[in-house]
C-alpha cells in the first residue's frame, strides 16, 4: 500500500479538516494516510501522541479501517467515547449526590425524564456508572439524548456537526 502524508502544524490545524474529503478519495484509490506533526509521523495505531492532536488521530484511525465494517465500528466507538468524555469532563448533567441537577432543581412531585432516571422515580438507572458518570451502555441514540432540561435550560445541544467523526464520516465512503 502507497503512503500518503499530511503535514499538520499547530497554527494550521483545522486546515486538516478541510482535506478530509481529499483524504478519503486517496484512501479509496490505495494510499495509508499518515499524519506528520512536529517532524514525527502518526498513522492511527499510536499508543502516545501529543493530546491537541487526539481528534486527528482518531480520524486517521477511521481513515486507515481496511473495511467499511471495521470504519462504522470505528466510528460508533469513538463517537460514543467522545460523547461520554463531554458529559463527563465538563458535568454538564451537573452532578450531586447520585442526582442530577434536572431533578435537583424539580419539585418532589414533578419527575423530569432524563437519560439516567426512571420515568416515575429520581433513582439512578442500573446501566449509570456512578464512579464514572456515565452510562455503561455504548448506545449513540441514548449519548446523543439531551434532557429537555440541558437543551431548554443551559442551551446544550449535540448536533452531529459538533461531533468530529459523525460529522465526517456519517456517510462512510
Amino acid at each position: 500500500m502507497k503512503k500518503k502524508i499530511v503535514i499538520v502544524e499547530k497554527n494550521n490545524i483545522n486546515k486538516f479538516y478541510k482535506k478530509i474529503n481529499w483524504l478519503k478519495l486517496q484512501r479509496l484509490i490505495g494510499y495509508k494516510i499518515y499524519i506528520s506533526y512536529n517532524n514525527e509521523e502518526y498513522s492511527g495505531e499510536e499508543k502516545k501522541y501529543p493530546e491537541e492532536i487526539e481528534v486527528l488521530i482518531n480520524i486517521l484511525k477511521i481513515l486507515n479501517a481496511s473495511t467499511k465494517y471495521e470504519r462504522l465500528n470505528i466510528v460508533y466507538d469513538i463517537s460514543c467515547d467522545y460523547l461520554d468524555n463531554e458529559f463527563r469532563n465538563k458535568n454538564l448533567c451537573g452532578f450531586k449526590n447520585d442526582m442530577c441537577e434536572c431533578n435537583r432543581n424539580k419539585p418532589k412531585d414533578k419527575q423530569v425524564y432524563s437519560c439516567c432516571t426512571g420515568t416515575t422515580t429520581r433513582i439512578l438507572c442500573d446501566k449509570f456508572d456512578k464512579k464514572l458518570k456515565t452510562c455503561k451502555i455504548k448506545s449513540i441514540s441514548c449519548k446523543l439524548f439531551v434532557c429537555p432540561y440541558l437543551r431548554f435550560q443551559k442551551k446544550i445541544k449535540f448536533p452531529i456537526k459538533k461531533i468530529p467523526y459523525l460529522h465526517y464520516f456519517y456517510i462512510i465512503f
